[in-house]
């Protein structure tokens, strides 16, 4: 999985550090479209990537904490050391049944949907050799 943007502080000419927001709002003000285009592309395609890596691994992770008082220590070797923690927050949810709801009342439903537009972006790209 590629990195689209480092969001290391990095220093700046004068000596001074970056922070992420800083060097985003500078991609925004300063880069062509066409750059904007596959930083967005690429920085979408990794969220997938990565959202396909916690669904695999979250059902391991749940049930160890499950196993061990919804809580549990860690450290792990990368690059460098690290320690952490994970505790499993169980919270009671409620959801109104869009579907029952509809099958149950039609004509109710009908009268209080509301339509709308959303604006979603479908991109790709590929690495063009000169």
């Amino acid at each position: 999985m590629g990195h689209v943007l480092n969001i290391k502080k990095q220093s700046n000419n004068g000596g001074q550090f970056m922070t992420t927001q800083k060097k985003l709002d500078q991609l925004v003000q300063t880069a062509s479209i066409d750059k904007q285009a596959l930083v967005y592309t690429k920085f979408n395609q990794t969220i997938k990537e990565y959202n396909k890596v916690n669904k695999l691994i979250k059902p391991n992770l749940i049930e160890h904490c499950q196993n061990n008082d919804n809580y549990f220590q860690f450290k792990a070797k990368e690059r460098f050391q690290y320690i952490g923690s994970m505790e499993l927050v169980i919270k009671n949810t409620s959801r109104f049944d869009v579907t029952q709801f509809k099958k149950d009342h039609p004509e109710l439903y009908d009268k209080y949907v509301v339509g709308g537009q959303s604006f979603e972006l479908r991109s790709n790209y590929k690495k063009v050799i000169k």
